[in-house]
């Protein structure tokens, strides 16, 4: 269920026209927001193709070069991107030194990349952070939201040397409606991302099993299509059913015995629950009813 990562570009495939309009607009803007439904592969796309299109320099000249830092806001939004940005910092006080920098100036992480790239010779800073939701859902200071948000936003003026990637989940896209600098940001920097067409889909099965060497039994790819055709969320469905048939494959070949008896689509991730629950102990089970 989890997204593809930087490392795992390799295997990711389906989303090649996506992420060629997202990289072209990174071109001539420093801040861009991917928002999607939950599901629609946000995290994937920005991680695994556009990061790694930046860091190859495919599309952007010198991007090859760019010194790229991908965070989530956790509980601390303004720690955790300090803690980012001064990682490669020995002393244990820098990035609790940069945190109270940008609690008092919003200008602070421009002033850090301006310095950064002088001293590493990068021509740009590229902060990614992924899953921008968890600074309404973790963090509960709102001071501290509006500090990480001003800070963002200063960071990537046009004339700066930093751009900013945010992937929002598109129900939360009214929590930013708070701050009135968020809010005209993403009036006017946002690429709303759909679900995977079922030929994206399509290649996104087909062409890791090619690239492994593995065997589809021949129809189950039009199954499995079929089966998540209504679903919402589709992507991380089919992903989680893909895992469990491939656990029960025959040799090197994903069958239609095998997806079955995962459950399929709609019914893998049940299984793997019932499975779960049912190893925990009677005393560990009325946990397990209280969370469902």
């Amino acid at each position: 269920m989890n997204h593809f990562d930087v490392q795992y570009a390799g295997r990711f495939f389906g989303r090649e026209t996506l992420t060629q309009e997202l990289v072209a607009y990174l071109k001539d803007h420093r801040f861009l927001a991917v928002v999607g439904a939950s599901g629609s592969g946000k995290s994937s796309v920005v991680r695994a193709a556009v990061v790694t299109a930046i860091q190859k320099g495919e599309a952007i000249k010198g991007s090859d070069k760019w010194a790229v830092y991908i965070v989530t806001p956790t509980v601390r939004p303004l720690l955790t991107l300090a803690s980012s940005l001064t990682q490669d910092n020995e002393s244990v006080t820098a990035a609790t030194t940069l945190t109270d920098d940008m609690t008092r100036d919003a200008r602070s992480p421009d002033v850090f990349a301006l310095r950064l790239v002088a001293r590493i010779s990068a021509p740009c800073v590229l902060l990614v952070i992924d899953q921008f939701e968890e600074l309404f859902t973790l963090c509960k200071d709102k001071a501290e939201r509006k500090a990480f948000i001003d800070n963002l936003l200063a960071a990537a003026s046009p004339d700066g040397v930093t751009t900013v990637i945010v992937t929002l989940r598109a129900d939360f896209y009214a929590h930013c409606a708070e701050f009135d600098n968020l809010r005209a940001a993403l009036a006017h920097d946002q690429i709303y991302i759909g679900a995977m067409t079922k030929d994206e889909l399509r290649a996104a099965i087909e062409q890791p099993a090619d690239q492994a060497n593995w065997d589809l039994e021949p129809g189950l790819v039009d199954l499995m299509l079929e089966d998540v055709a209504e679903e919402p969320g589709a992507l991380p469905l089919l992903s989680f059913a893909l895992l469990q048939t491939w656990e029960k494959r025959s040799g090197r070949t994903l069958t239609f015995a095998g997806y079955r008896e995962a459950g399929g689509v709609k019914g893998a991730i049940a299984k793997t629950a019932d499975s779960v629950y049912g190893e925990l102990t009677p005393n560990e089970q009325p946990a397990g009813d209280r969370r469902a």
